[in-house]
């Protein structure tokens, strides 16, 4: 099939690789997750047992739901209106600073370690040096769940909400939910680049926590990115917060076992 593409002008062999590559990983993470891990189970019981921070968690998601529909209603368009014409310098720097919300460096990376770590695992002497290279492997896996998750759920919902992009409301006039989005002009709500950095910042906290600041304001930066330069509006990156959020808890819930572990 890669082969036809190409010969159609299709792809590059460059595409067709990449994209055998992250199939190839994501296959694995799910087989380790789903198979080794029984991950299904793991996260059922969770949610037939639930922790004691799950009504906080409920409380986390009806705020930012409430804040989503106080952005639609009151906020979005102001606030669009207000970054529209930011100095050159600022949009210049936002430019550079969006496209770390691209998803398809930290996959690709993901994949690699936690099929990396599998290996040397395979490899290494001694019983504690292959649990950690194992424990390092699963850890990569969660990050690939985590943010393929959160980032597919967010594909799934583009086009069925087909929310117009700011710049459209500034072309044409147009701001709306038309509900059969086919165009990515049309795919505003939520924000991929928001659900990208946010589902990595949560994973990578969740591994490292004294990183979290710098994590954490990562994910600020690319968010105020997608707003300043007319890709999307405040409750798009509100929503794209939400839908990382909520994938992040299911993979951590699917991982427990393995993260349990963690440093």
């Amino acid at each position: 099939m890669g082969v036809a593409r190409m010969a159609q002008g299709a792809h590059f062999l460059s595409d067709v690789a990449s994209s055998g590559f992250l199939v190839a990983g994501t296959s694995w993470a799910l087989h380790r997750w789903i198979i080794a891990a029984d991950g299904l189970g793991a996260l059922w019981r969770r949610l037939r047992h639930p922790p004691p921070g799950l009504i906080r968690g409920a409380g986390l998601v009806l705020a930012l739901a409430l804040a989503i529909l106080a952005a639609i209603a009151w906020l979005d368009q102001p606030v669009a209106q207000a970054v529209r014409g930011s100095p050159a310098g600022l949009v210049a720097a936002f430019r550079v600073i969006t496209r770390f919300g691209v998803s398809t460096p930290y996959l690709a990376a993901a994949a690699l370690l936690a099929a990396g770590f599998a290996l040397a695992a395979r490899r290494a002497a001694g019983i504690a040096r292959r649990q950690a290279l194992r424990l390092r492997a699963l850890q990569a896996g969660f990050v690939l769940v985590a943010v393929a998750g959160a980032g597919l759920a967010g594909d799934l919902m583009k086009p069925l909400f087909g929310r117009t992009r700011p710049k459209l409301l500034f072309d044409q006039g147009v701001a709306a939910f038309t509900w059969h989005g086919a165009h990515a002009d049309h795919w505003s709500f939520p924000s991929g680049h928001t659900i990208t950095v946010v589902a990595l910042a949560l994973a990578l906290t969740q591994i490292e926590r004294r990183g979290a600041a710098l994590y954490g304001a990562a994910a600020l930066l690319v968010m105020a990115s997608r707003i300043v330069l007319d890709e999307h509006y405040l409750s798009d990156v509100l929503a794209g917060a939400l839908v990382a959020l909520l994938g992040f808890w299911a993979a951590r819930a699917a991982f427990a076992r393995a993260l349990s572990d963690s440093p």
